[in-house]
């Protein structure tokens, strides 16, 4: 079972990247748009939550302790991993990545989408498309029985004839 303390918040790990980066507790409150109080304030309760010092402090200067320096690390990583899950999500809400998959009646198939796909491509080079034969029956149970999370079956779509 992972351990994350219940009270330590993304800002306070932000405050702490921070700090860690400028050096000293006046810039980085500058950089947060925080007061130096209240940022010393997140910083103290962070300790407080983690159970030990991550800075040693003197009245000149502000330093990671071993435990800061290790914590910091991971710190980073996982700011790291966070921008790039918003980057993916950006990225499949903007139609740059991702994954369709059709299936439907081979004819279907051979008559509608195919001769579309090489335009989808081009429009959005980034979204892999599966394209399945199968039948009505076929389709609807693939996502009766959660094989797809979200499907439908094409042949039950209106087509317009010309």
């Amino acid at each position: 079972m992972p351990v994350f303390p219940n009270n330590v918040s993304l800002r306070q790990l932000r405050a702490f990247d921070e700090v860690a980066r400028q050096g000293a507790f006046a810039p980085a409150a500058r950089e947060l748009c925080l007061t130096q109080s209240a940022l010393s304030e997140s910083i103290r309760q962070l300790e407080e939550a983690l159970g030990l010092r991550l800075f040693d402090r003197t009245t000149r200067t502000v330093g990671l302790t071993a435990a800061g320096q290790a914590f910091l690390l991971d710190v980073r990583q996982a700011f790291e991993t966070l921008e790039q899950g918003f980057q993916n999500l950006n990225d499949l809400a903007a139609l740059r990545r991702g994954k369709v998959r059709i299936a439907a009646a081979p004819s279907i198939l051979a008559v509608l989408l195919l001769p579309v796909l090489p335009a989808l491509r081009v429009l959005h080079p980034g979204i892999e498309v599966d394209l399945i034969e199968d039948s009505a029956e076929g389709i609807a149970q693939r996502v009766q029985t959660g094989t797809w999370i979200l499907g439908w079956a094409l042949s039950t779509l209106p087509v317009q004839r010309c």
